[in-house]
């Protein structure tokens, strides 16, 4: 006959296991099957009961208990021990002690062979020492024995004698309640049910929730409590912060929502339904961004969750709409993982920074007059929330799940750029995170902690901040506020929203979000104060100072000035168009609009001279208007300012006149020179003529030539439009030509060449210039021609050198000059002379070149009193 063969399921404690296991597989009689660490064993016996189990005394006690209750239901059950807990063992045991394990197989045929399927007969006995609260009944319904976790809860003592209803009653004080439980103990004594709730008074005097589980034997029953009172507490407080973060969340203006691995949305806060346009989360929970944006919108979206759920770690992005206008998000989406690792569901906020943006924007178009101001407020939020497991999980779960919710709002909370703080009715700091404290920190001031009175904890708030809480107390309505808050010596301005938050239509905490908003205030502050400074310059400059657009009349802008002027007001130019032109003067109104119209048309500056009148008294100025074109987004415009030139123009008028004054007198003097010039000449000629010798005859002819010379040049001043300049070639024509003249020169045989440059010669340099000429071309006709067979070569030539410089040459082909002649030591007055206007009136140089006749070439600056400019060549 085959030996029968019987299943094992072993639950037992990692370092017992494999040696168990060892001992258990060699025998060919049972067929063992391991509990997995963290599995339920009920769950295992429901899916496929064993024979036997082999179970450890130190599981949870939720497991032991429902091993007790499986084992009196016709399954067997063996606890495995230590040697010191065997008063603790409610069935049969395998003690660890001695050769044990060696032992243990026979020790299992027998305890399943034995005749009697039910538990062991001291099964009462045993139950006594089971570590829940544990009754025996028998089958009259008479309490039998308790033990002592029962009797340390309901306060009954261990000896004395009741029936179970007696004893419901003393623990059940309410008529309704204790009808409704003797009938529901009832059933369960019939075997109707196996497991009842019931809320009793504990011996603690407080109410507790615990679960009655009845159980037959041959004797009656037993039943065991197992209080679930701490469960609900901790599912309400777990329900209480689901709610509270719930109504955060709702408050905050960002974007939060979660979605799965699949991009279909899961949860999302109020502010996420209203961006789709829709009015619940129905409507969302379930579709992805395929399914709710267009596709050129979503399939962006789609493709970066998926990467993220491929390669894992927080992403942040922004984003454009560009819908109705321009709109900036700011994205982060965190990825949240299972604990295998994998992607599970995908938390993202969408923060709306699109007043940081224009802000940025307007500021940035006035950085010519302010500093930027700069401010970009992010922050990361995130939120897991975890759907409750099976009714089945014991406290502890409970209670981790519960801790991991909290620190998620801790967490979300501390990473918010906003101060926030929590306070109920009472004024007490709920919850405060770490940006408020660290604000608090730079301001030298003590930290906020939860449990704290919220004015005790900041005396620097303004008392009107009490009544703004009352406020939302009272109304239950949010309230947003300036604030301006004075810390020491610092001043804060802050944004302060207050969300109520309500339960049973009744307002009992506030959500305070606090925005820094001081580098705002700021900056504001700073551009009201330029804006009035700016006024003030613009209405104390003497010129007038606008803006118009491309058209005349189109005057935005304009200072008082011209009120001053012409009696018209900025009010004038926007009722009339035509206040601009009715203000110029009527023969300059024509020039002065096709001015400025061309200068629209060719996008170019323009410079108008004309005449304003005021119209009350008539008062005329002369005005002289410069503007330039500027691109804006609103068009092209021009920026210009008018500078009145009245005394500018009445100075020139005046200037004129005395110039033209001094020309005449200047003439008349050059005039009157000249006529005592040719006085001396005649007087010279006289008294020529009445001397006998010639050589002294021959001084007079010669100085009767030089005044000749200097009558000349102020012949030809008086006789040119400039009195300031010499007209350099009709003088050294008519000086020659006079020469000439003078030593009977054949005009026929001598060839004269004169070359000039449009030099500007003054008096001071054309008198000794004329002079030098004088001489040099006197001694040519005199002493150069002595050949009559030769042909007679006669230059003269004025040329502009680089460095301002003046070249004065007078050549001829004659004999030329002795070899040892030397100027510095000529005996004649005409050379002497010109040696000494050279060098010391006109401060200039001269070389002498006396082979192939005489040169002489003189050199000088224009300006002869500069006496350290060197001399080139």
């Amino acid at each position: 006959m085959a030996k029968p063969t019987y299943s094992i399921l072993v639950a037992v404690r990692d370092e017992d296991r494999d040696s168990v296991l060892t001992a258990l597989k060699s025998d060919t009689r049972f067929q063992v099957t391991a509990a997995p660490s963290g599995k339920s064993v009920k769950t295992l016996i429901r899916k496929k009961p064993p024979d036997l189990v082999l179970a450890d005394l130190n599981l949870p006690d939720r497991e032991v208990t429902d091993l007790i209750r499986i084992g009196t239901r016709n399954i067997r059950i063996l606890f495995l021990i230590d040697p010191d807990h065997t008063d603790k063992s409610p069935f049969g045991c395998v003690i660890k002690s001695g050769s044990w394990l060696m032992s243990l197989p026979e020790t299992l045929i027998d305890h399943l062979e034995s005749a009697d399927r039910h538990p062991l007969p001291d099964l009462p006995e045993a139950m006594i020492h089971n570590p829940l609260p544990t009754f025996v009944i028998t089958k009259r319904g008479v309490i039998s024995r308790l033990n002592r976790a029962a009797a340390e809860l309901t306060g009954y003592p261990q000896g004395a004698a009741l029936t179970l209803d007696e004893y419901m009653d003393l623990l059940i004080t309410e008529p309704a309640a204790r009808k409704k439980a003797r009938k529901q103990l009832n059933d369960l004594l019939a075997g109707k049910e196996t497991n009842r709730e019931f809320s009793i008074l504990a011996a603690d005097g407080r109410t507790k929730i615990i679960e009655l589980m009845v159980t037959h034997y041959s004797g009656g029953y037993y039943i065991q409590l197992l209080e679930k009172t701490d469960y609900y507490q901790a599912e309400n407080t777990l329900e209480r912060g689901r709610l509270l973060l719930t109504a955060l969340i709702d408050s905050l203006p960002d974007h939060i929502y979660i979605k799965d691995s699949q991009s279909r949305f899961v949860a999302c806060n109020k502010a996420s339904i209203r961006s789709f346009g829709k009015t619940s989360a129905d409507e969302i929970i379930g579709k992805s961004d395929l399914e709710l944006l267009p596709p050129r919108q979503a399939r962006p979206l789609y493709r970066e969750e998926q990467r993220l759920i491929q390669k894992g770690g927080p992403v942040m992005s922004r984003v454009i709409s560009s819908q109705d206008k321009t709109r900036w998000s700011l994205v982060t989406k965190i990825p949240v993982q299972d604990t295998q690792g994998r992607v599970e569901y995908i938390i993202g906020i969408n923060r709306d920074i699109s007043q940081i943006k224009n802000s940025e924007i307007a500021l940035r178009k006035a950085r010519d007059e302010l500093e930027t101001r700069v401010r970009e407020r992010t922050a990361d939020l995130r939120r897991i929330n975890r759907e409750l497991e099976e009714e089945n999980r014991v406290r502890r779960r409970t209670e981790t799940a519960l801790l991991e919710s909290k620190n998620l709002i801790a967490n979300t909370i501390d990473m918010m750029a906003d101060g926030l703080h929590v306070i109920d009715r009472d004024y007490r700091v709920i919850l405060v995170n770490r940006r408020l404290n660290a604000w608090l920190e730079e301001c030298s001031q003590p930290a906020v902690e939860p449990g704290m009175d919220l004015f005790q904890a900041q005396p620097f708030l303004p008392s009107k901040v009490r009544d703004e809480y009352e406020t939302v107390f009272r109304t239950g309505c949010p309230l947003t506020t300036l604030e301006k808050i004075i810390i020491g010596d610092r001043t804060l301005y802050t944004e302060t929203r207050k969300t109520p938050v309500k339960e049973k239509n009744r307002v009992v905490r506030i959500i305070t979000l606090i925005r820094d908003m001081t580098e705002q205030k700021r900056a504001e502050e700073e551009i009201q104060k330029i804006n009035i400074q700016l006024e003030a310059l613009l209405d104390n400059v003497p010129e007038v100072i606008y803006q118009c657009h491309n058209r005349p009349g189109t005057t935005t802008f304009i200072t008082p000035r011209w009120t001053e002027w012409t009696g018209y007001s900025m009010d004038d130019f926007r009722s009339d168009p035509e206040t601009w032109l009715k203000s110029i003067h009527p023969e300059d109104r024509q020039q002065a609009s096709d001015g400025f119209l061309q200068a629209c048309r060719k996008k170019t500056d323009y410079h108008l001279h004309y005449r304003v009148v005021h119209r009350d008294t008539g008062t005329i100025r002369h005005a002289l208007d410069h503007g330039m074109p500027r691109d804006t987004e609103e068009g092209r415009v021009f920026d210009g300012i008018i500078m009145d030139i009245s005394g500018q123009v009445e100075n020139e008028e005046r200037l004129r006149r005395t110039i033209e004054e001094k020309n005449v007198l200047l003439k008349e003097i050059h005039h009157r020179v000249k006529n005592n010039l040719q006085v001396i000449t005649s007087l010279l000629a006289l008294q020529a003529k009445t001397v006998k010798d010639k050589k002294i005859s021959s001084l007079f002819t010669e100085s009767q030539i030089r005044v000749r010379a200097m009558a000349l040049l102020h012949e030809n001043l008086y006789q040119s439009a400039d009195l300031a300049n010499i007209d350099v070639e009709t003088y050294i024509r008519s000086l020659v030509n006079g020469l000439i003249r003078v030593f009977h020169a054949s005009q026929s045989d001598l060839q004269v060449t004169i070359e000039t440059d449009p030099v500007p010669l003054t008096l001071d340099l054309a008198v000794p210039c004329g002079l030098i000429l004088n001489e040099l071309v006197s001694n040519a006709l005199k002493h150069a021609f002595q050949d009559p067979g030769k042909p007679k070569k006669l230059a003269v030539t004025l040329k502009k050198q680089a460095g301002e410089y003046i070249e004065l040459t007078v050549k001829d082909n004659g004999t030329g000059l002795p070899e040892n002649f030397d100027i510095q030591k000529t005996g004649t007055l005409g050379l002497s002379l010109v040696r000494m206007l050279s060098e010391k009136q006109l401060n200039g140089s001269m070389k002498i070149n006396g082979r192939r006749g005489a040169a002489f070439c003189i050199r000088f600056p224009l300006d002869p009193h500069y006496e350290n400019r060197e001399h080139p060549g």
